[in-house]
């Protein structure tokens, strides 16, 4: 079971906790899965995001052109896509975006569907934001329309093979883990980071169309914290 997302109002809303601030490094991993295009909007599955120029991270989804874009501070041109046509509608994909400031060379990375896609050498540090983090959403607007499954976000890049092991064993990977919620809780979304950032439901219902993950069930890791 996981979360499905109308495209005009749903969101979880998972507050804005000061661990996602002052960031050096980020990585935003999540399964996801449009219902379709056409709303000429882009389609928004995770943020911390106060303005389209002041963005800790935005992961989305254009709908003209079907790609991923990744943006890290965006008044520095930390912007990213992966090639045209990226994501099928009404087909899930594993979408990995991350950046470190320090990695000369390849600051960004962007991971579909366990292929490197796309790599930046745009070497930026994020902004600080107040805005909550947000699945589903941008601060206002660009809702996503489909289903969302097991968003993760780190305050470190996430290598290779950790990219692997997430998206068969979804919360496996503990080390820089500041939010994980697999979208399926109810009446709140739980933290499985055991950093405590619960999750709000901003409508969203459940639905049966599960990620075709390998591992569902998760491998428990020692001081892994459920959910309420």
């Amino acid at each position: 079971m996981i979360r499905s997302f109308n495209g005009t109002s749903d969101a979880i809303n998972a507050g804005s906790s000061a661990s996602f601030n002052g960031l050096s490094a980020c990585t935003t991993v999540a399964w996801i899965n449009l219902r379709d295009y056409g709303a000429t909007v882009d389609y928004t599955y995770m943020s911390k995001h106060d303005s389209d120029t002041i963005v800790t991270f935005w992961s989305r989804v254009r709908d003209f052109n079907g790609v991923l874009r990744c943006v890290f501070d965006r008044d520095a041109a930390g912007v990213n896509d992966t090639p045209n046509s990226s994501i099928v509608a009404g087909k899930w994909h594993h979408a990995v975006m991350s950046h470190d400031s320090l990695a000369v060379g390849s600051a960004t990375q962007i991971y579909r569907d366990l292929n490197l896609t796309t790599t930046s050498s745009q070497a930026i540090l994020l902004d600080t934001t107040t805005a909550q983090v947000a699945i589903g959403r941008k601060t206002a607007g660009d809702f996503w329309r489909g289903q969302i499954g097991h968003v993760h976000v780190y305050n470190r890049r996430v290598a290779l093979g950790e990219v692997r092991q997430l998206s068969y064993y979804p919360g496996s990977v503990p080390r820089g883990l500041l939010g994980y919620w697999p979208c399926w809780g109810s009446p709140v979304e739980g933290d499985y980071s055991g950093m405590g950032n619960y999750g709000v439901l901003s409508g969203t219902t459940i639905v049966g169309n599960d990620p075709p993950i390998n591992g569902i069930g998760m491998i428990p890791w020692p001081g892994m914290l459920g959910a309420v």
